[in-house]
């Protein structure tokens, strides 16, 4: 845990105060984590626009039980904190997810943002106004800001 709480992006330092208290009470809780509530209850108060966006976003995915089911929940290397590269979080489910669409991998380079292509570079789990979650238009909008010729 300690290395998660040092990384680059987490949730030590979220507030003013101590960022352990945000999310365990240190002398009651529903379990041995001693959380203050349960499943994605405990990170509601602090992402309410994130949970604000997925209820209001006429596309979606389908809801999770915990939001650990993809994110790290004291911190993370990765943007969003998530457990792993936006392809091996998404595939856990989606198994053949990058075998079959657009290319993925560390083989394939966002030329935007010098990154490696996964999931999450076109599509926004959380909610869109597009369909299949993406985060612009499939029409052109998303295709041209890679490929300028299409």
């Amino acid at each position: 845990m300690k290395t998660t709480m040092m990384a680059p992006h987490n949730h030590m330092f979220a507030g003013t105060e101590n960022g352990c208290i945000l999310c365990h009470s240190p002398h009651a809780g529903d379990d041995k984590k001693m959380l203050k509530t349960s499943g994605n209850k405990v990170c509601q108060p602090c992402h309410q626009d994130t949970f604000a966006r997925y209820a209001q976003s006429q596309h979606r995915h389908p809801p999770v039980s915990s939001c650990s089911e993809c994110h790290e929940v004291h911190g993370s290397d990765r943007l969003a904190m998530l457990r792993d590269d936006g392809n091996q979080v998404c595939s856990r489910c989606h198994l053949t997810q990058g075998k079959f669409s657009h290319p993925v991998g560390d083989k394939v380079i966002d030329q935007r943002t010098g990154q490696m292509m996964t999931c999450v570079t076109c599509h926004d789990p959380m909610g869109s106004p597009n369909r299949y979650h993406l985060v612009l238009s499939a029409k052109k909008e998303l295709c041209t800001q890679c490929h300028r010729s299409y």
